[in-house]
């Protein structure tokens, strides 16, 4: 995952690129796209492919929605989006740092609540900082 710049101001637009390069790998996954706000708690989750928005809390994994649920990954596949998503900052979103994230988690493995060890097969990140 990459973002086009790493500061941002109102009416500035945030550019994410994605890639998931899969060899094949024995196991199905729930993937989570979405960005940690300032709080460093809450988190916004886009839960499908047109961006429908929900919020969770890092601290309640439970809470965190996937964008896409049961993908099989024993078949190699190779996603590269330059431009999977886009944001025109508006100016009243909170002010400070924004942690975009990409994951692969085991599926169905935050549902006990908790992140373990192995639960996330794969995991990218990156942060912004908006000033309003």
């Amino acid at each position: 995952m990459g973002v086009n710049r790493v500061a941002f101001v109102p009416g500035e637009s945030l550019i994410v690129s994605a890639s998931v390069d899969n060899p094949g790998l024995a196991s199905t996954v729930d993937f989570y796209f979405g960005a940690l706000l300032p709080d460093g708690d809450t988190a916004l989750l886009f839960t499908d492919l047109a961006f429908t928005t929900a919020l969770g809390r890092l601290s309640s994994p439970a809470t965190l929605q996937p964008i896409v649920a049961g993908v099989d990954l024993s078949s190699p596949f190779v996603f590269d989006q330059p431009a999977f998503f886009t944001y025109q900052w508006q100016g009243g979103e909170p002010a400070g740092s924004y942690t975009l994230f990409l994951a692969a988690v085991k599926s169905g493995a935050l549902f006990d609540n908790s992140i373990d060890p192995g639960d996330i097969v794969a995991l990218s990140v990156a942060t912004v900082t908006f000033t309003p």
